[in-house]
């Protein structure tokens, strides 16, 4: 199989307690964690920090959890509230859902925000979530003010060849054959850069091997699936889309062009991998103020 062209699709598809608005408002730098039931009863683990009229939930990747999100939770925390929830199958969230759809994830991340009557709400989603906070804001868009994608939609809109969907259909075999050797391999192989300090690598593979296998897989499979949703979603947005990639894989704007037209812009971070948050922090903190204040006054309009 050819390991490189899943490395690609990877990097391209690349809540939650009942607490009230005034509970987040009223918190300090201090960490709260708690969780909520879904409306198919899963257990669902966040946690908040901070307080401010706009809040940004941070959402994490395919096989990680909530803590890759810690650099930034204590930095934007100072002046933003900030909730860090774990995905459903991941963390400390349930694992008790039959499948980990991408549409699903949608309506769970609408669920976190009603629930906690969140206002303001600005998504920033990692790899995989780049298509979860697409879903959400599509679906819901009178619950979010601003999205951010992180090392996402570098391919946007791009469709599988039976050659390239055959790849992945062998890659998930060897997933469900032997999970924690195939993901231990991919993730040496292919989510880093040469320069990746050995404690970032450790604990990626770490909490990928440490995940449910059964979600784990389904959730990559439905992300497989939602790209062929991802171009006409990409289509129907209504707010600028922000993203801050790293440049190890080119970003293929002419694609965002076509599909956003004006109503994109793309930050890059240089040599990092997959996870600039945790690789380059200052920068990528640095660069998310930029866009958090952009926000709030688009350089451009919406089409």
């Amino acid at each position: 199989m050819n390991m490189k062209t899943i490395t690609v699709l990877f990097f391209t598809i690349a809540l939650f307690s009942t607490l009230s608005c005034n509970n987040l408002k009223s918190a300090n730098d201090e960490k709260k964690v708690s969780s909520i039931y879904t409306t198919d009863s899963l257990e669902i683990a966040y946690s908040a920090y901070g307080s401010g009229d706009t809040t940004l939930i941070f959402l994490h990747g395919w096989g990680i959890d909530q803590s890759v999100w810690n650099e930034q939770a204590s930095f934007f925390s100072k002046r933003y509230a900030v909730i860090t929830p774990d995905l459903p199958g991941f963390g400390q969230s349930g694992t008790n859902r039959k499948e980990y759809s991408i549409e699903q994830y949608g309506k769970d991340i609408a669920a976190l925000i009603k629930q906690l009557d969140v206002k303001n709400a600005i998504l920033i989603g990692h790899s995989m979530s780049g298509s979860i906070m697409l879903e959400t804001v599509i679906n819901f868009p009178d619950l979010i003010v601003g999205i951010i994608g992180v090392d996402n939609f570098k391919d946007a809109g791009h469709l599988y060849s039976k050659e390239e969907q055959a790849e992945i259909n062998d890659f998930l075999i060897m997933l469900r054959s032997d999970y924690t050797s195939t993901a231990t391999a991919y993730a040496e192989g292919y989510l880093f850069h040469s320069s990746t300090d050995s404690t970032i690598r450790s604990k990626i593979v770490s909490e990928i091997n440490s995940s449910n296998p059964s979600a784990a897989i389904s959730s990559l499979q439905y992300a497989f699936v939602y790209a062929d949703k991802e171009k006409e979603q990409l289509t129907k947005l209504q707010l600028p889309l922000y993203l801050i990639n790293s440049d190890v894989v080119a970003t293929d704007e002419r694609a965002l062009q076509q599909l956003c037209g004006n109503s994109y812009r793309l930050f890059t971070i240089p040599a990092t991998g997959h996870y600039p948050m945790l690789e380059n922090p200052e920068l990528f903190n640095r660069l998310l103020q930029d866009i958090i204040h952009l926000t709030g006054r688009p350089h451009f309009s919406p089409k």
